[in-house]
């Protein structure tokens, strides 16, 4: 068996038990212990109502085996005495007698075992053993299983997976409703850590547009040099009554009963701010003055500002 290959011993030991069995349809019981096998023959028929599935163990397989690897032993079994010889933990030789063998059978089975110093050995004293939990060594075949085993074992894996499956579902929620959590507290965290920069960064923006506004009102014309610049060009008997300015747009009322619109175009003609002025005659001897005062204008008099 030993220079055998793994994956052939099973068959190859079944075979070599089956020519041992005294029938062809014989039950046997096998153990294997390393490359050794020991095999068990009932002497009695198995009866009918033995099932396919159920395997034979030997009761001698039942028994712990010795402490000591080399030693021989007497065991009480459930019917008669067991005689067994164990060489390097291995159970090479065992007989059954009804009765505890006398010291000349003894003698003759530790020959049959090819064990020295037969001659010299005296009859052991039988020992009574507790059964073990599970037998020693490896099974000859592997458990067969019935209908109802497989049954039991097909709904037993489709509850398994049930439960994989719903257990897996719970465990995805928990852990993303942990993550959810978990996220959502980093994320008020990291607005309370940015909350005061935000709030300086507002503050800058609105010091940077107050600057701006400052910046722009330096640049535009002052609305007292435009007033000097308008009384300067207008003829003396016409009177300021209204002054409106707003953004880019002025609008200037003035009183002239006979004032014509075109001398009062043609006065602001040549100004940098004033040369787009558009007269409107209105009624009591009213005029309106309406000038669009453009970037490309207040650039040009931006040089000659000046803050009275």
């Amino acid at each position: 068996m030993a220079n055998l290959d793994p994956r052939q011993r099973q068959s190859a030991a079944a075979l070599a038990a089956r020519r041992l069995a005294p029938g062809p349809e014989a039950r046997f019981a096998g153990r294997w212990q390393v490359n050794c096998l020991q095999v068990w023959v009932p002497t009695e028929a198995v009866p009918d109502t033995a099932q396919d599935d159920e395997i034979l163990i030997a009761e001698s397989s039942l028994l712990p085996p010795p402490a000591a690897p080399d030693t021989e032993r007497l065991v009480r079994v459930l019917r008669g005495v067991e005689g067994q010889a164990w060489r390097s933990g291995i159970l090479v030789a065992s007989r059954w007698w009804p009765e505890g063998p006398s010291r000349d059978a003894w003698v003759q089975f530790l020959r049959a075992a090819s064990i020295q110093g037969a001659h010299a050995s005296a009859v052991p004293e039988i020992e009574t053993l507790p059964l073990a939990k599970a037998p020693w060594g490896q099974p000859l075949q592997r458990l067969a299983w019935s209908a109802a085993q497989l049954e039991s074992a097909f709904w037993r894996a489709l509850l398994l997976a049930c439960g994989l499956v719903v257990g897996w579902n719970i465990a995805a929620s928990l852990a993303w409703g942990a993550a959810d959590l978990a996220q959502a507290h980093e994320l008020e965290s990291l607005r309370q850590d940015a909350a005061p920069l935000i709030a300086a960064r507002e503050r800058a923006e609105a010091a940077r547009n107050r600057l701006v506004a400052f910046e722009g009102l330096g640049k535009a014309p002052v609305d007292f040099q435009l007033m000097a610049d308008v009384r300067e060009r207008l003829p003396a008997d016409i009177r300021i009554a209204s002054w409106v300015r707003d953004a880019g747009t002025l609008r200037i009322e003035v009183l002239a009963p006979e004032a014509d619109p075109r001398v009062l175009v043609r006065a602001f003609e040549g100004h940098p701010l004033l040369a787009g002025v558009v007269a409107n005659p209105m009624d009591g001897g009213r005029m309106q003055l309406d000038v669009d005062l453009d970037g490309e204008a207040l650039d040009q008099n931006s040089p000659q500002e000046t803050n009275p």
